[in-house]
């Protein structure tokens, strides 16, 4: 039960993301992908244009809200893996942004740390 919970919440997660995405962040993120892990749900977001050096944190990190409560979290990118196909991440599940193109192309990741989304 509680993988279907978190599994929806992934999902939903991952349309609220792809559709709030401002236009700036959406100029760099192609893919928006998630990874269940045993200590939460790692967030994962394909750059479009070249290896990173850093994760970016000018935009204030990523908030994600619940709608039914309204309740907000904020998480910053923690980390980069450049060059590394979406299949070699062991993603939980991924949606590509459908306003731009280029997704699995520089295969360029940024990453957050586990966070715990749901009942986790």
């Amino acid at each position: 039960m509680l993988t279907k919970i978190a599994k929806k919440l992934a999902i939903g997660t991952a349309a609220i993301a792809l559709g709030s995405i401002g236009s700036a962040a959406s100029a760099h993120m192609v893919q928006f992908g998630w990874e269940e892990t045993a200590t939460g749900t790692v967030l994962w977001a394909e750059h479009w244009h070249g290896d990173l050096g850093a994760p970016y944190t000018d935009n204030g990190g990523l908030h994600i809200t619940d709608v039914a409560t309204s309740n907000t979290i904020t998480v910053q990118w923690a980390g980069v893996l450049n060059n590394t196909p979406e299949g070699n991440l062991n993603l939980t599940g991924s949606q590509n942004d459908p306003l731009n193109g280029g997704a699995n192309t520089y295969n360029d990741w940024m990453y957050t740390a586990a966070i715990p989304l749901g009942n986790g």
